[in-house]
C-alpha cells in the first residue's frame, strides 16, 4: 500500500506537469538496500537449514545468493508500477549497483577526498552486532526495556577506607572504565577530584583510574558519581575527549567480549557477560545492591537487536560552510547568526574565499554602497501616480482602464465579454469584448470596431469628456493600437 500511494502521487504530479507543457522525465530505479537484503537472505538460508551464519558460505558464495534473490524478488516493485500505469521512461530503468553508477560513486568519492571534504577516523557510531555495520540515527528504534540498576563501590586509593558508590546498567563494561567523573559543584565529591580509585573489574587487574570533575555530570542521578567508559558510550566519549582519557575497547564486532575484558568475561556474549559481571562483583563484596530499572534502549531497525555504541573507523563528510551559510540567512542578533554590527568590534569575515579582518560597521570590500532613495517633489509624485493609474497597476477601483483586451463604446455603455456577459473588471490577457449596444455582434457604426472611422482619438476623447461616469467603467480596449494607447497615456498625464 505504501508503494501504491507514494508512486500514485508522483504519477499525478508528473502527468499534471506534462499537461502544463513541461518536459518531464520520471526515471525508474531500484535501490540495492544492502542491509535489508542481507538480513532477509541470511534468514531464509537459516530457515532452510543451509547455514548457521552467513560466514559459513563465504563472501563470494553468499554474495551470489544475494544476487539470485535480487533477480527473483527485486523486479516485483517494478512490475507493480507497470501494472499501475506509472508514466515512467521504462527504457532507462536503473539499479544502484549498475557498473555506471559504481564508477560515478568512485569518481565523486575521489573528488571529495582530493578537496579535503571527507576524512577517515574513529568515531562513536551505532553498531549492529548482527549486520556488522554502522547504522544511522534514523535506523535506530528506541524501545523501552526492563533491566536492573547495579550499585557497586570503589575505594579511593589516596584515602583508604573511603568508598564511592556508582550506579550503572552495564556492569560488563567496567573493565573498559578509564576514569570516574563527579560534578565539581557537588560538595560531597569536590575534594576528591584529582585523586584515584581502584577499578573493580577485572579482578586480576584492578588498575588505578583518576577522579575527574565535569560539569555535565548530573549530581541528582544515581549517586552523583559516573563511571567513564569512552569506548562504549557517547556521553563518556565526549568526557574522555575533554579530559584526554585513554580508550579501552572490550567488545568484538559481533558483540562478544575480548581479552581486555579479563579472563572471566572473555568470549562471553554481552548479555551473558552482564550477569557474570554482577556475580563477580557480588562475590568480591563490592556490589551493594541491584534494583529494577526501566530505560530506553536503541534497537537495530533491520536486525531487531540492541545496538552497541562503539568506536569504529568510518568515512565522514565535512560541512565547512554551515556557520557562514546560517549567518547569511538569519537576521543579525538572532541565535545562531552572525553578531549584530557594532562599531569598535573586530570580527572575522569571508570575502571571495579569503579570510580577512574587517571593522564591524564598515562597508565590506566589493559590495556596492546602497544610496537612500531621493524624495520626490509633490509634482513628480502626482505624475508618477497618474502613470501607474493609467497603466492599470493601481488598486483603486475604476482606474484600470488602460489594460489591453477591453474596449470602450462611444455611447458610454459598459464593456462586455465576448461571451455576452457584462464585464466587471479588466485584466491582462482578457478576451476581446463587445459593447452592450452592439451585442451579439460587432457593428460598423460602433466606435469599438477595429478600423472604424468612429474609432479615432477625437471621437474617443469626446466620449471621455462627455461622460465623466465612464471613468468608473473598467474599459480600456478601444485603443488596440500602440499609438492610441500612447496618446491616452499622454492625455492622462496632462490632466
Amino acid at each position: 500500500m505504501g508503494h501504491v500511494l507514494n508512486n500514485t502521487l508522483q504519477d499525478i504530479l508528473a502527468r499534471k506537469a506534462r499537461m502544463d507543457g513541461k518536459e518531464v522525465l520520471w526515471l525508474p530505479g531500484t535501490d540495492h538496500a544492502g542491509i535489508a537484503t542481507q538480513t532477509v537472505v541470511e534468514r531464509a538460508l537459516k530457515q532452510a537449514g543451509e547455514i548457521k551464519h552467513r560466514n559459513d558460505l563465504g563472501r563470494e558464495a553468499f554474495l551470489e545468493r544475494v544476487w539470485q534473490w535480487k533477480e527473483k524478488h527485486g523486479g516485483i516493485i517494478i512490475q507493480q508500477l507497470q501494472k499501475l500505469g506509472a508514466s515512467c521512461d521504462w527504457t532507462r530503468e536503473r539499479f544502484t549497483m549498475d557498473p555506471e553508477y559504481s564508477r560515478c560513486v568512485q569518481r565523486v568519492f575521489l573528488d571529495l577526498y582530493q578537496k579535503g571534504l571527507i576524512y577517515r577516523g574513529k568515531r562513536m557510531v551505532n553498531w549492529c552486532p548482527v549486520s556488522l555495520t554502522a547504522l544511522s540515527d534514523e535506523e535506530v528504534v528506541m524501545k523501552e526495556q526492563r533491566g536492573f540498576l547495579y550499585y557497586f563501590k570503589v575505594e579511593v586509593a589516596e584515602v583508604p577506607g573511603t568508598w564511592l558508590t556508582i550506579a550503572t546498567t552495564r556492569p560488563e563494561t567496567i573493565p573498559a572504565d578509564t576514569a570516574v567523573a563527579v560534578n565539581p559543584k557537588d560538595p560531597r565529591y569536590a575534594g576528591l577530584i584529582g585523586k584515584h580509585v581502584r577499578r573493580a573489574l577485572p579482578l586480576e587487574d584492578q588498575a588505578l583510574i583518576p577522579i575527574v570533575g565535569d560539569e555535565q555530570i548530573d549530581a541528582e542521578f544515581g549517586t552523583g558519581v559516573l563511571k567513564v567508559t569512552p569506548a562504549h558510550d557517547p556521553v563518556d566519549f565526549a568526557i574522555g575527549l575533554r579530559h584526554h582519557l585513554p580508550v579501552i575497547d572490550i567488545l568484538n564486532p559481533d558483540g562478544t567480549m575480548n581479552e581486555l575484558a579479563g579472563r572471566d568475561l572473555a568470549g562471553l556474549d554481552r548479555t551473558v557477560a552482564r550477569r557474570k559481571a554482577a556475580e563477580l562483583l557480588s562475590n568480591h563484596g563490592t556490589l551493594d545492591k541491584q534494583e529494577p530499572y526501566v530505560n530506553k534502549v536503541g534497537f537495530s531497525e533491520r536486525a531487531d537487536v540492541p545496538i552497541e555504541p562503539r568506536l569504529s573507523e568510518q568515512w565522514f563528510l565535512k560541512y565547512p560552510s554551515v556557520g557562514p551559510a546560517r549567518a547569511c540567512v538569519l537576521p543579525p542578533g538572532e541565535k545562531g547568526s552572525a553578531p549584530a554590527p557594532d562599531a569598535g568590534t573586530d570580527a572575522p569575515s569571508l570575502h571571495g574565499g579569503r579570510r580577512e579582518r574587517v571593522r564591524m560597521g564598515s562597508r565590506p570590500r566589493g559590495r556596492a554602497r546602497q544610496r537612500p532613495r531621493r524624495a520626490r517633489s509633490p509634482h513628480r509624485e502626482r505624475r508618477a501616480r497618474r502613470r501607474r493609474n493609467a497603466c492599470g497597476s493601481s488598486p483603486i477601483a475604476g482606474r484600470r482602464y488602460m489594460t489591453t483586451g477591453w474596449r470602450v463604446c462611444r455611447t458610454g455603455a459598459s464593456a462586455v465579454s465576448s461571451g455576452g456577459g457584462t464585464a466587471s473588471r479588466s485584466g491582462p490577457g482578457a478576451a476581446r469584448s463587445r459593447c452592450a449596444a452592439c451585442t451579439p455582434s460587432f457593428s460598423p457604426s460602433c466606435s469599438t470596431t477595429p478600423g472604424s472611422p468612429a474609432a479615432r482619438p477625437a471621437r474617443l476623447r469626446s466620449a471621455w469628456t462627455a461622460r465623466p461616469s465612464a471613468r468608473t467603467q473598467p474599459n480600456c480596449g478601444a485603443w488596440s493600437s500602440p499609438a492610441m494607447r500612447g496618446w491616452m497615456l499622454w492625455r492622462r498625464t496632462r490632466r
